[in-house]
């Protein structure tokens, strides 16, 4: 059996059948196969994924809780949005409103959190022939300064 490398010859057994042999030609702890002693896993392998797993979790949780106030900010955006053009609409819909500014709240249930300005003015733009006046309505939904939708229009007279 000296010198052979991998599967092959072999020699006879204590019966006197031939057998075959694997001679390891790579050093390394023998058997390949694990013992009672080697099955498992260690307490720091098991320590390690478990705080990677919870490191893992809790990046999760916050994106997800990030993208929950995101959708939130953005359904008031559009609602906020279209109470504006609504506002704008019902405002100039019989040609130039009044000079002035008026606010006020809603009073639907589930609008009670927008709060609207509507602001006429006349423009720096009119001449001595046309009389420019700018439109301003705002539709604020919080206190912050990215809780409010302004619109603007011109309209001339």
């Amino acid at each position: 059996m000296m010198g052979i490398q991998g599967l092959g010859a072999g020699g006879q057994g204590p019966d006197g059948k031939e057998v075959a042999t694997l001679v390891r030609s790579i050093p390394g702890p023998w058997p390949l196969v694990p013992g009672p002693c080697q099955a498992g896993f260690t307490l720091l392998e098991v320590l390690v994924s478990v705080a990677i797993l919870g490191t893992t979790m809790a990046a999760v949780l916050q994106l997800h809780g990030s993208t929950v106030a995101l959708a939130a900010k953005a359904e008031s955006m559009a609602t906020a949005a279209r109470l504006a053009k609504n506002r704008m609409i019902d405002l100039t819909k019989d040609g130039v409103p009044p000079v002035g500014s008026n606010e006020g709240e809603y009073e639907e249930p589930d609008l009670s959190r927008f709060t609207w300005a509507e602001r006429v003015e006349e423009s720096p733009y009119s001449t001595r022939l046309v009389n420019v006046y700018e439109i301003s309505i705002e539709v604020a939904w919080g206190t912050g300064p990215d809780e409010v939708v302004r619109i603007r229009t011109y309209r001339l007279q």
